[in-house]
């Protein structure tokens, strides 16, 4: 099978493409990184140093930066406003207790969707879902609701005028 994952702006996905016997084992799998990851330090350094020079190629490309631009002066104030890999100050000094701290907070059965495609049985991607994912919070409690690690900002658009003059290579 092949198992990825990819961040945009509004969702985290995780995915896996198996053949239908594989679906338990790719469930098993999946529910493994999302609700049991060990988060070692080590690991998040090394990712670290991916998403760093992820941000380099992203800051060389034009288009990738004035979609960046649009987005933060349509939806000014708001998580949609944010660039996916958010500022470098952040990717340096993330934590361990950060990323915990964020799992915990949006992880949550009703900010998550189970999709199956293909030669998948309903019924048993039902009962895996359950089995796998049916003790995820289905809310926050108190103190979680008022961190600042939780953004339920409604993402609203506000519109806006900037210029931003990029050095050409011309």
């Amino acid at each position: 099978g092949h198992l990825n994952a990819y961040t945009s702006r509004e969702q985290t996905v995780y995915f896996a493409k198996v053949f239908e016997k594989d679906v338990p084992r790719a469930m098993d799998i999946l529910a493994d990184i999302l609700l049991g990851s060990k988060l070692d330090p080590r690991a998040v350094n090394r990712e670290r140093d991916v998403i760093l020079r992820e941000m380099r190629e992203v800051n060389k490309s034009n288009e990738e930066l004035v979609l960046d631009h649009l987005h933060g002066t349509a939806f000014q104030n708001s998580g949609l406003g944010r660039t996916i890999l958010g500022p470098e100050k952040n990717i340096c000094t993330l934590s361990r207790a950060d990323l915990r701290e964020y799992i915990d907070t949006h992880y949550l059965a009703p900010q998550m969707v189970i999709a199956g495609a293909g030669a998948v049985d309903h019924g048993r991607l039902c009962e895996l879902a359950e089995y796998y994912f049916g003790g995820l919070r289905v809310e926050l409690d108190e103190a979680q609701r008022e961190s600042d690690a939780v953004c339920l900002d409604e993402g609203k658009f506000v519109g806006s005028d900037v210029r931003i003059h990029f050095k050409s290579d011309n």
